[in-house]
């Protein structure tokens, strides 16, 4: 019978201890298969790398159940790398069964939108949808802007810092107290930026344009020029 000369073999890419004759090395065949699945899992579970000297274990590195390994088996010594095999391909499982099953859990899908028409403050023609949080009191808050193409928004400056992303289409943001195309600069589906709280700015959308605005509420929309102030327009005679 010829004995493996290496305490540790590698087997579909999993490291497995044999402490067994060669001719039962298709024992593993079974173990290796189950384990095939949790390789790159255990993978990033591993803090240290042990590395097994030939014939010997370091002794930083004890593990109870292989150190009886050499005790008489009741039922014969053809049958101890068999249970071994079966007893560390057990083991591996139940460690990483948990974060397989979560893994394996579908992400809930998110609520749908509601959208509805802009705040009166904006010109019309724009929708409004809130993704979390409440734009009418003060906390974070994230809501998506349609609009559609050529649509304008006058220069005009928010009390709080905001963050603004396009989703879709193509939107061009300007700074000044003027409105200036030629001083715009595109943002594009993906492009993300933020504008100082005060700071004067107007916008337009080039193409059917959606964008997602995260800042502190309450939300507030104060144009430079009172005139552009679509809530004044509308209350003139």
């Amino acid at each position: 019978m010829q004995v493996c000369a290496e305490p540790a073999v590698i087997v579909g890419g999993t490291v497995v201890l044999w402490l067994g004759p060669v001719e039962s090395l298709q024992a593993l065949d079974m173990a290796a298969m189950m384990a095939q699945e949790t390789a790159e899992t255990l993978c990033r579970m591993v803090a240290a790398k042990v590395t097994f000297a030939a014939g010997r274990r370091p002794s930083a590195y004890r593990f109870p159940a292989l150190d009886n390994a050499n005790a008489p088996s009741p039922l014969g010594d053809s049958m101890r790398p068999v249970g071994l095999a079966f007893s560390l391909s057990t083991s591996l499982l139940l460690s990483v069964a948990p974060a397989i099953h979560a893994q394996a859990t579908p992400a809930e899908k998110p609520a749908a939108l509601k959208w509805g028409l802009a705040p009166a403050v904006f010109p019309p023609g724009a929708r409004m949808a809130v993704v979390s949080g409440d734009p009418t009191k003060a906390g974070l808050f994230t809501a998506q802007l349609a609009m559609p193409s050529g649509y304008k928004i006058p220069p005009h400056f928010h009390p709080t810092d905001e963050v603004v992303e396009v989703k879709k289409g193509t939107l061009l943001v300007g700074m000044g107290d003027k409105f200036d195309a030629a001083k715009t600069k595109a943002m594009k589906a993906g492009d993300k930026g933020s504008i100082p709280a005060k700071a004067h700015h107007f916008a337009a959308a080039q193409g059917a344009t959606f964008i997602e605005v995260t800042a502190m509420g309450p939300f507030a929309l104060t144009y430079v020029n009172p005139a552009d102030d679509p809530q004044k327009q509308a209350a003139k005679p």
